[in-house]
């Protein structure tokens, strides 16, 4: 796909989504439309604790616990400066797929070793390293389908959803 045309299904993109975004604030509301995009700007994070939740198998999580994990990985996610806090998608600099493969991997390791740091406040040794085993497994999930999906969405990284 040429850059000319790869730019204009960008930006037909981009346009669909703030008209959809405006509709849902006109459906919505202000108040509940900014609920709605916290929502879907933290859609990553639920998901990836959904998966994460079955290693803690032996050694399984409170329900204050569930939630204060989930919440410092969205925060998190959110706080960091290299994260589009609407989307919660990297921001990645336009660079060689490789690149922006190893940079997203960066990021999303920075943010698991702050979840980490702030978890093992409020996890017992045997839960911090069911979460230790998790965020390596899923990062090394992460690495090996990057290349399958950086053929499928292209060869800008960040064509991917999510970007990680």
């Amino acid at each position: 796909m040429s850059m000319r045309r790869r730019c204009a299904s960008v930006s037909a993109l981009a346009d669909s989504q703030k008209s959809l975004q405006d509709q849902v604030r006109l459906l919505l509301g202000d108040g509940a439309s900014a609920q709605f995009q916290d929502f879907q700007a933290s859609l990553p994070d639920r998901m990836i604790f959904e998966q994460m939740k079955t290693a803690f198998g032996d050694n399984p999580l409170t329900d204050d616990q569930q939630q204060r994990l989930l919440q410092i990985m969205i925060l998190e996610r959110k706080n960091s400066s290299f994260v589009d806090p609407a989307t919660g998608k990297p921001l990645l600099p336009a660079a060689n797929p490789a690149a922006q493969v190893d940079l997203a991997l960066q990021i999303q390791d920075q943010i698991n070793q702050r979840v980490y740091q702030q978890a093992a406040g409020f996890l017992s040794p045997n839960q911090l390293q069911s979460l230790a085993t998790s965020q390596s497994n899923l990062r090394s999930q992460t690495k090996a389908i990057m290349p399958g999906m950086q053929k499928m969405f292209g060869k800008d990284a960040s064509a991917v959803p999510g970007g990680q």
